[in-house]
């Protein structure tokens, strides 16, 4: 599941900057593996008393356990968040551990 975007009403293709996605360096198992969840973050800043404060969000990332009852525990890793930081974002935590 993915919450804490916003209502998507525009066509994807217009919200994602050819220097953050480029399909070409993805494999075609990547490009074919299930349906990708296209989601908008909307970032506002405010001024006030002569200080910007920065727009912040947070996207809470996870999935559904399924009906097998094996214990199963997966690390997870952000790949390619360089083009992001350079956009100004940060990615937190990088690696992590789902139990």
């Amino acid at each position: 599941f993915l919450h804490g975007g916003d209502p998507l009403t525009v066509p994807t293709e217009s919200l994602v900057p050819s220097s953050i996605f480029c399909p070409s360096h993805l494999t075609e198992s990547e490009l074919t593996e299930g349906p990708s969840i296209p989601v908008l973050v909307t970032l506002r800043a405010s001024y006030k008393a002569g200080v910007i404060i920065p727009g912040v969000r947070e996207l809470h990332v996870g999935c559904i356990c399924s009906k097998n009852t094996k214990v199963q525990r997966g690390e997870f890793y952000w790949d390619n968040v360089e083009p992001l930081e350079q956009q100004g974002f940060t990615v937190t935590p990088i690696r992590g551990r789902a139990e």
